[in-house]
């Protein structure tokens, strides 16, 4: 459901109301919506049983807050993700990666070897999470090193990758970074 989410031909009306709030999330960070999740969606999700959905929903809030450079937000999103790392590998990943992102908009370099967490995305056949890392890394070589070309060059290849997913979201991101 997230990847059909994602590619933009999912319907709301065929699954219950726990993805019915993901594919709501997914519809703001594309901007079609907006209404923006609230991290109290994750919490009832989690209470429902719906615990994938809020792993999902905590990631799509958190590219979001991310990318507004909105820290209050993005710290409320990471804790959530924390909080469910023990749900899953992806669930771990997808917090490491929004953990990530606190740590680079209050101006540091991320401490966690991103080539090792893209590593560890590629194995679980997350495409959305390996191209959100080179973004990020892309993002990050900027912060650190300056190297403009070295950037350009990963948030290219995140771009493509997104495009070739079909992942318009990770694509919207990658585009953010690129320009």
């Amino acid at each position: 459901a997230h990847d059909a989410a994602l590619r933009g031909d999912f319907s709301p009306k065929d699954v219950d109301s726990g993805w019915e709030i993901l594919f709501r999330a997914l519809c703001h960070g594309a901007g079609l919506s907006n209404a923006p999740p609230h991290p109290d969606q994750a919490r009832f999700l989690v209470s429902q049983g719906h615990v994938e959905a809020a792993v999902l929903l905590c990631a799509c809030a958190a590219r979001s807050a991310f990318a507004r450079f909105d820290l209050d937000e993005l710290l409320q999103w990471s804790r959530l993700s924390d909080s469910l790392t023990h749900v899953s590998t992806e669930a771990m990943l997808r917090a490491s990666l929004t953990s990530s992102w606190v740590v680079l908009i209050q101006g540091h370099l991320p401490e966690q070897d991103l080539q090792a967490l893209s590593k560890q995305a590629r194995a679980e056949k997350l495409a959305d999470v390996v191209v959100d890392i080179v973004t990020t890394r892309a993002l990050s070589t900027l912060q650190s090193q300056g190297e403009l070309s070295v950037a350009l060059e990963d948030a290219r290849r995140a771009t493509r990758m997104a495009q070739s997913e079909s992942l318009r979201e990770c694509q919207y991101f990658a585009g953010w970074v690129l320009a």
